[in-house]
Formats: structure tokens, sequence, C-alpha cells
């Protein structure tokens, strides 16, 4: 069966990448194998990925082991409807929040090449270990420097946000001692983040 030989960290924000490592043994040719993912989502089926690129390949003896390497951010933000976001205030919620978590496995079937390449699949898959990832709307500033000594949210100094439009930003704490300040009108409100808490900000 295919083997999951490395897990993306739980409580990652989906806006990032989700990386899952799983491995196939070929044995007895250098024929590639392919991989097919049933996306689980809180337990239900979500969707199907088929993954015929492998990352590496190491061959021991006669046999090949191949490395895939898959992200799963897009699959997961697609999950979400962020339409939920659209609140008229700032709103906290526990990190365990159905509508802004994902509680996310894979069942990895592998196809298996003869020697003259054909495939054919393992109908027994390899259940990963449950995951619970959050719809993070962006979860990191570093990026986000636009000149000394200030942060923006946007990669432009001169970005302005139309009153019109509902502009809101989503931020997973792990320590409560985070915190974020908005300026508006040149005054500054600082907000703490609980830990293990979703603040949602309305920016406007």
């Amino acid at each position: 069966m295919a083997s999951f030989t490395a897990y993306p960290t739980t409580k990652t924000g989906c806006f990032d990448p989700i990386i899952y490592n799983i491995s196939i043994i070929v044995t007895g040719n250098a024929n590639p194998p392919a991989l097919e993912l049933d996306v689980r989502i809180n337990a239900s089926s979500f969707r199907t990925l088929f993954v015929g690129t492998y990352k590496e390949r190491t061959q021991v003896g006669s046999d090949y082991v191949y490395i895939f390497e898959v992200d799963l951010s897009q699959v997961i933000q697609s999950y979400f409807d962020n339409d939920s976001f659209f609140y008229d205030d700032l709103t906290v919620y526990p990190f365990s929040d159905a509508s802004l978590t994902a509680s996310v496995a894979l069942d990895a079937y592998e196809w298996q090449p003869d020697a003259n390449g054909v495939l054919t699949k393992d109908i027994n898959p390899d259940r990963s270990l449950t995951r619970l990832f959050f719809n993070s709307l962006q979860t990191d500033f570093s990026d986000y420097t636009a000149a000394t000594g200030r942060k923006f949210i946007t990669t432009r100094a001169d970005k302005r946000l139309a009153k019109d439009f509902t502009n809101l930003i989503a931020i997973f704490a792990d320590d409560d001692a985070f915190a974020v300040s908005v300026v508006n009108n040149s005054v500054s409100t600082y907000l703490t983040l609980d830990k293990e808490q979703i603040k949602i900000i309305k920016l406007n």
C-alpha cells in the first residue's frame, strides 16, 4: 500500500502550503506508479485527486521507491464558503468552530505498474492521520512590510480599502500574547488574540 512518510503540521491555515509526502514501492521494475487520493473532510469524501508526477525516485536493488509531494491547500480552501466571513463587527471564534475549521484525512490508493508499465489500482487504501486546518485569509504578516517600521496587509503602502466593500482578515493565535494594531484616522486599536481562537476583523 501507499504509505505516508510526512504530514503537514496540524492547525495550519489553508492559505499556507499543506503538504503530504506519500511513498509507493514498485517491485522489480522501474516503471513509475500513480497515486489516487480521496480527500475526506469532516469524515465525508470531498474530492478525488489523481497524481502522476512524483517528486523523487530511489533505487533499492531491483525495486524503486517513489515519493509524491501533494499540497492540499487549494482543495481545503475550496471547502470553505468565505461568505461566512461577512460579519458587521469584530468577531472571535474558538479554533474548533465548524465554520472555520476542516478535519482532513486522506485515503491513498496506489496504482502499481507491471513490467510493461500497465497500471493496476490497489483497492486497499492507506488512510492518513487526521489533521485540523483552518480558514486563514492571512496568517503571516512578515511578507507585507512596505516601509521600515510599518507593516501593511497589502504589498503596497498606498493601498486603500473602499468603504462599500467588506474587507476582512482572519487571524489564528498560537500564543495569547500575540496582538494586532489597527490604525484608523491616526487612532490605534490594539487587539489581543486569545490562544486557540480565530479573530475576524472587519477592515473597513
